[in-house]
This record gives C-alpha cells, structure tokens and sequence, in this order.
C-alpha cells in the first residue's frame, strides 16, 4: 500500500482534478471557525499566539455562530505532553501545512524514543524519502480542503451571501454587458456618436449656461431703458 505523501505538490493536484482553488478559500480566521481554532491552539505547541484580545475577540464571534462545534468530539483538539503536545486532531488543514508541513487533520507523534527509533530503523531500510511523514509522525490523516466537514457549508453560506447582495436584475445586466462586449464592434458608428455627443455636451454647457446668462441681462438692461 503507498503512502500518501500530503505535501504542496499532493494538494495542488487534488485541487486540479475537481477545478478548484489551489488552496482553501475560507483560510482565514474571520471565515472559518476550524481555521481560526486551529490557529489558536497551536499557541500550545510552541506557535506564535493570537494577541489576546483579538483572541477573545474571534472566540466571542464564533462561539454565537451555527458552525462553532457542539460536541467534543467536532472540536479542534491538542492532546499530549503539555510542553510538547504530540496530538492534533480535527485540525484545518491548511492550519497543519503551515505548520508541519503536511495537509492533514490529524497528526499522531510517536509514544516515546524507542518508536521513534524503531520507525527510523525501518524507514532507513525502506530507503523512504525524507518527505516521508513517518520520519516525524506515527500516523495522519490526509486532507484536502474540498474533505473538510465544514467546507461545503462555507461554500452554501457563501454563495447565498453573494445572491442576497446582487439585485434580482443582475443576471439581466450582466446579459446585456456581454452583449455589447460581443457586438460592439457592428455598432461603432453610433457608439462614436453618441459619445462624441456626450463629449461636446459636457465641454459646451458651461458655455452655453454663460451665453444664456449674458443675454438674460441684456434683455434685462434693455427693458430697463424702454
């Protein structure tokens, strides 16, 4: 059985056989609530810390929201020695490459030297690539960002977004733009005119308002002598 090397060259290709973003659109810790608790956990494991507030900030929006888990068993988890914690389960995988290199949503260390040293003995003897997850890790689970339970949800949420802002006479719109890129080149003669009309009125009005004002008050001065 192969192993499934989850580097950036595995998750463009999986990416590339459904037509989709090379990396997940919703990677951000205002878009997904996996992502930013993902994020945040990893503070735990020698990461860089969210500032507190913002920290705060994120935990208090996203907890109201319908995506936030509900059982344990959804949440983003950290597990193991509570200076080097060697579990991560549940996590965004975008979150996972960023840090360990692999597209995954869960990674599993060895138990103690004594497996690590067996896995390396073994490895060695295979001849596996130093790309190889099992140098660093017992077991993981590959994962593209289109796997991902909340994925799909993102993506409805998204789209439904899009259709509330866009009036109900966009597709219409849209139509008739493409229609003009597509036939303008038959009309250009009446483009030319037209836009040659808005040009003139825009660079005559003033002129012209100037030209009504100065007879108004000549006519006014007349009358006045008459």
């Amino acid at each position: 059985m192969s192993i499934i090397i989850p580097d950036i060259e595995w998750y463009t290709r999986q990416s590339q056989k459904i037509n989709i973003t090379p990396r997940c659109p919703f990677s951000s810790v205002e878009r997904c609530p996996r992502y930013y608790q993902s994020l945040s956990l990893l503070k735990d494991a020698g990461t860089t810390a969210i500032d507190s507030k913002e920290d705060k900030r994120l935990l208090k929006y996203w907890e109201k929201n319908d995506l936030w888990p509900k059982i344990n068993e959804q949440a983003t988890a950290i597990a193991g020695n509570p200076n080097n914690p060697g579990h991560f389960w549940n996590f965004c995988p975008e979150v996972a490459f960023d840090r360990f290199g692999y597209f995954a949503s869960d990674l599993n260390a060895y138990a103690d030297e004594l497996d690590i040293e067996l896995a390396h003995e073994k490895l060695g003897r295979e001849g596996a690539p130093s790309k190889n997850w099992r140098w660093a890790w017992s077991s993981i689970n590959p994962m593209h960002y289109s796997q991902c339970p909340l994925y799909s949800v993102l993506m409805h949420k998204s789209e439904a977004e899009v259709k509330h802002i866009l009036p109900e006479k966009a597709p219409k719109l849209l139509q008739n733009i493409a229609w003009f890129l597509k036939n303008w080149k038959r009309h250009w003669l009446i483009i030319v005119f037209a836009a040659a009309v808005i040009i003139l009125t825009i660079l005559f009005t003033p002129f012209l308002n100037w030209l009504k004002q100065y007879f108004d008050s000549f006519f006014r001065l007349t009358n006045h002598f008459t």
